[in-house]
Order: structure tokens, then C-alpha cells, then sequence
């Protein structure tokens, strides 16, 4: 009995130590993928946005060609 209750608190604190270590571990990892992930998701998104930006300048152009269409033969 004597035996078993002196390894009792040194086993708890061995998997205490080794949970931290395993959470640390973890959340090191986590936060890698995560970040890693953040920086995709970024350039993706700043990517979307690049291509919206275009998209949206050429109808602006192709508009305003229009539109100068318009005037000279209004004008004429």
C-alpha cells in the first residue's frame, strides 16, 4: 500500500508535465497550421480582390469607350 501511494503523486506529476509538454506541443503545431493558413487565405484573398479590382477597371474602360462612342457620334 505504502509503496503505491509514494509513486502515486510522482506518476501525477509525470503526466501533468507530460500533458503540458503534449498541449504545448499541440497548440505549437495548431498555431503553425493556423498561421500558415492565415497567409494562404490572405493571398487568396488579396488575389480575389486583385481580379475584382481588373474586372471592375476594364468594365470602367470599356464603358467609358462606350460612352465616348456615344458623345462623338452625338456630336456628329
Amino acid at each position: 500500500m505504502n509503496n503505491t501511494e509514494d509513486l502515486k503523486p510522482k506518476s501525477i506529476a509525470s503526466n501533468v508535465v507530460f500533458i503540458i509538454l503534449f498541449s504545448i506541443f499541440f497548440v505549437q503545431n495548431a498555431y503553425d497550421v493556423y498561421l500558415n493558413h492565415m497567409e494562404i487565405n490572405i493571398t487568396m484573398g488579396i488575389a480575389i480582390l486583385d481580379l475584382a479590382l481588373i474586372v471592375l477597371n476594364v468594365k470602367d474602360l470599356t464603358n467609358k469607350k462606350k460612352h465616348n462612342r456615344e458623345l462623338e457620334q452625338f456630336n456628329h
